[in-house]
C-alpha cells in the first residue's frame, strides 16, 4: 500500500471524526436522520436478518429504529475477535459484553452466529461512489469480502462527511447504498432488489437517473 495513501486517509479520518462529534450534538440533524432511518427500515422485507451496530464515537444511533422492528426482522450485532476477524451474533434479550475492540456486543459464549441479509455499516466518511472510510482496521472490508452471497451493505453517515473518491483504493470494498439525514441513495440497486416483492418487476434505472439522484442527495 502506498504510504502517501495511508497518511491521507489518516488525516481525513482525524478531521472527519472531529466533525462527526460536532454533528452528533445537533438535535435538528438527529431528528432528520431518525426520519430517514425510519423510512429506510420500513422498507425492509419481513423475516430478513439485519446487521446493526452499537453506536461508538459519535456514530449515528440506529438501534431504536431497528429494535422497533424486531417483530418482523432478525437483528444481529457485530463481534470483533482478537484475531482480527468479525462475526455477527443474533441480538437476543441477554446482556452485552465488550468484544476485542471494546465495543458492546452479544455474549460470544453460547451466542448464535448469523450471516445478515442487510448490514448497516457506520462510516467515518464516504464517497458518492459508495466507498467507506472506517477506523483503519479493515474489519468490515474483510467481512464483506469473505461473504458469499454478500449482504446488502448500507453505509451510515451524516451527509457532510463526504470525501473524494480518489482517497480510496481498488481493494476497498464498496457499499451498496448510503443512508444520511437526507435519505437513502441506492448506489448499486441491490437494496431496491432486496425490497422488491418476489414476482414483481423492479423498475430499470439508467445511469443518468442515478447521477441526478446523486446531485439531489449530496
Amino acid at each position: 500500500m502506498d504510504e502517501r495513501t495511508i497518511v491521507t486517509k489518516k488525516d481525513v479520518r482525524t478531521r472527519m471524526l472531529q466533525e462527526r462529534s460536532r454533528l452528533a450534538r445537533d438535535p435538528d440533524l438527529q431528528a432528520a436522520f431518525r426520519a430517514a432511518l425510519d423510512g429506510c427500515s420500513a422498507r425492509l422485507p419481513y423475516g430478513v436478518c439485519v446487521g446493526g451496530y452499537v453506536p461508538f464515537r459519535g456514530e449515528p444511533d440506529i438501534s431504536e429504529s431497528l429494535c422497533a422492528r424486531d417483530h418482523s426482522v432478525i437483528l444481529a450485532l457485530p463481534y470483533a475477535l482478537a484475531d482480527g476477524r468479525m462475526v455477527y451474533l443474533r441480538r437476543g434479550k441477554g446482556k452485552l459484553e465488550k468484544d476485542a475492540l471494546g465495543i458492546p456486543a452479544p455474549m460470544f459464549e453460547g451466542g448464535t452466529e448469523v450471516v445478515p441479509d442487510v448490514l448497516f455499516v457506520p462510516c467515518v466518511a464516504y464517497s458518492t461512489l459508495g466507498h467507506r472510510l472506517g477506523y483503519g482496521k479493515g474489519c468490515f472490508d474483510r467481512y464483506l469480502a469473505a461473504c458469499d452471497p454478500r449482504p446488502v451493505a448500507i453505509g451510515v453517515a451524516y451527509s457532510a462527511l463526504v470525501a473524494e473518491a480518489s482517497l480510496f483504493e481498488a481493494h476497498d470494498e464498496r457499499l451498496d447504498a448510503l443512508l444520511t439525514e437526507k435519505g437513502l441513495l441506492d448506489v448499486s440497486g441491490r437494496f431496491a432488489k432486496l425490497c422488491t416483492p418476489k414476482g414483481e418487476k423492479k423498475p430499470r434505472r439508467g445511469r443518468r437517473g442515478l447521477e441526478r439522484r446523486r446531485e439531489r442527495f449530496f
